[in-house]
């Protein structure tokens, strides 16, 4: 129901259009990426039918915990906020410090709802499927799996994905895996980041990393 009263493209918008929408978890150019995967539109009147169903027809009061230290979470958690209270969900925002929100999330029982994102460590759907999503890597504490989402059929799929040495295999079982996870809503999918970088001619030895950030001792100025 969140999923579907929440307007992506309008966060889109918010963010200068630094983004791409996203229907699931694994972002493009990712392998297993899967263009035809089944997301949520957004759809207010559909929302306010599940939560009937799921006995809210009221709604609920929730807090949304973001980091302080920023501006674009500031702007998303203010839409977000505005969304949810059509469909007759009161939303209290939160604001902490980006070290607090990180060890609040991976505690159990503690953040009903949260922003949270991920950069990838390396280029498979392992690591965010599995590192993220997976319920048989859940800890009390420090947990990657913020949403605390254990769905033993998942489990399953990526267990056996995981020792998998067909490669085609590997991405069809994450394709199921995710599908499973998008049916599941444990987040709600908002949208995969797009970095722009400028710079000047003299700034030689500039070149963007596939995974990881800036390499900045290769590069040197020349006049």
């Amino acid at each position: 129901a969140i999923n579907l009263a929440i307007d992506k493209d309008r966060i889109l918008k918010l963010i200068s259009g630094r983004g791409v929408r996203a229907k699931g978890v694994l972002p493009p150019g990712m392998p297993g990426f899967n263009k035809n995967l089944v997301g949520y539109n957004h759809d207010p009147e559909l929302a306010k039918k599940l939560l009937i169903e799921a006995g809210y027809g009221d709604g609920f009061q929730t807090e949304l915990m973001i980091s302080s230290q920023s501006g674009t979470e500031a702007k998303i958690g203010q839409a977000v906020q505005q969304e949810l209270s059509i469909v007759g969900i009161k939303l209290e925002i939160r604001p902490v410090t980006g070290p607090t929100r990180i060890e609040a999330a991976g505690r159990r029982g503690t953040v009903p709802f949260t922003t949270f994102g991920w950069y990838q460590d390396f280029p498979d759907p392992s690591n965010f499927l599995d590192v993220l999503l997976n319920g048989s890597r859940i800890t009390d504490v420090n947990s990657n799996n913020v949403a605390f989402y254990n769905n033993e059929a998942v489990n399953r799929i990526l267990e056996e994905a995981s020792t998998s040495t067909d490669y085609e295999l590997r991405l069809a079982l994450y394709q199921r895996a995710e599908q499973l996870i998008v049916n599941d809503a444990p987040w709600v999918f908002l949208y995969y980041p797009q970095m722009y970088l400028l710079r000047q001619p003299w700034l030689k030895g500039l070149k963007l990393n596939p995974v990881w950030p800036i390499r900045y001792e290769l590069m040197w100025i020349e006049y």
